[in-house]
């Protein structure tokens, strides 16, 4: 539905910072997981040791300022046609398009690390009471999701205010010299198998367009306005790198 002249009051949200560390620490209680990974491993011998995920936040003051040809045109021809009008008063009231700015107005959580899990790659694997390195570097990515069909802007707008890459993506690099932990001596499992992988967190984002004309009476600026539409990107999927280990007994 078109508004004029209508002013969005942004929601707060909270953000949370990724953490960066490479190696785990033996944790001596069992760990939360995401119903997501529990499935993917299904019912598979031994059990999920440790789990963290990497996080990149969200930027509520994202905004994209474009010129729109389309509205330039629109713009002109409208113009165009009250010049060339019979009829014209002598202080006709005209309005010239400027550009056109998408913000956020809302950005929601709908539900954390929703899954599905992708782009799963084994890392390394540690004997118990032993440490060791991955034998390559490998990195694991993850694109955004949304549904629907929305113009370039519009997805911009959401992959800055997501904080991915323009290309829509996160990534995780392993290192060769990363060093991995095995199971503690009393541990049941003789094995430790670490994994990168993508989850994604759910995200339901209202997107604000202002399409900005100036006016005039006839050739005297008098000021600037603005047409209002809001645009609904729901359930989108925010990809997020997550690291996690299986001790098992080989």
């Amino acid at each position: 539905m078109k508004k004029k002249l209508y002013t969005v009051t942004m929601a707060a949200m909270l953000s949370f910072a990724a953490i960066t560390t490479s190696a785990f620490a033996e944790q001596a209680s069992s760990v939360k997981v995401p119903s997501a990974l529990s499935a993917a491993f299904g019912n598979e011998e031994g059990e999920i040791s440790n789990y963290k995920e990497y996080d990149t936040g969200v930027n509520l003051n994202a905004q994209v300022t474009v010129v729109e040809p389309a509205l330039v045109a629109k713009s002109n021809s409208m113009n165009n046609s009250k010049n060339n009008s019979l009829i014209q008063p002598l202080a006709e009231e005209r309005r010239v398009y400027s550009h056109t700015t998408y913000s956020i107005g809302t950005l929601q959580i709908a539900g954390y690390s929703v899954g599905p899990i992708n782009n799963q790659k084994f890392i390394v694997s540690v004997a118990k009471g032993h440490t060791n390195t991955a034998s390559s570097s490998l990195t694991v990515t993850g694109t955004l999701q949304v549904s629907g069909s929305f113009n370039n802007n519009v997805l911009g707008l959401v992959k800055s205010s997501l904080n991915l890459s323009a290309t829509g993506t996160v990534s995780k690099f392993y290192n060769t010299t990363d060093v991995w932990t095995g199971p503690s001596e009393t541990s049941p499992y003789n094995t430790r198998d670490y994994y990168g992988a993508i989850d994604y967190d759910k995200y339901n984002i209202n997107v604000v367009q202002r399409d900005y004309y100036n006016h005039y009476l006839g050739t005297t600026y008098i000021g600037q306005g603005y047409d209002t539409f809001n645009i609904s990107v729901n359930n989108t999927l925010k990809p997020k790198n997550i690291e996690y280990s299986r001790d098992r007994n080989v």
